[in-house]
């Protein structure tokens, strides 16, 4: 289970970073894997993905529409860090 949630994970970010999703995709992709995590062993990834969905809403709300992408960006480095060490 945990490898296919980072697969999924890791699909959604490349569909991101390549275009084919917008920042509004990407975020709802993200928060359905998460609500999607029931496993025990897998609670430390849904609880690191509900913090990585507030970082993200507060972009959409506070950041300008030109520099969302950028800051999407950066979530996203995180986010992988995280899913390497998983």
């Amino acid at each position: 289970m945990k490898e296919e949630i980072k697969q999924k994970l890791n699909i959604t970010i490349d569909k991101y970073l390549k275009g084919s999703y917008s920042e509004k995709d990407f975020h709802e992709n993200l928060s359905s894997l998460s609500l999607g995590i029931t496993e025990l062993e897998l609670l430390n990834l849904r609880e690191f993905l509900e913090v990585i969905e507030g970082q993200l809403e507060r972009i959409d709300f506070l950041v300008d529409e030109k520099e969302k992408p950028k800051k999407y960006r950066q979530v996203i480095v995180e986010l992988k860090l995280f899913l390497e060490h998983l």
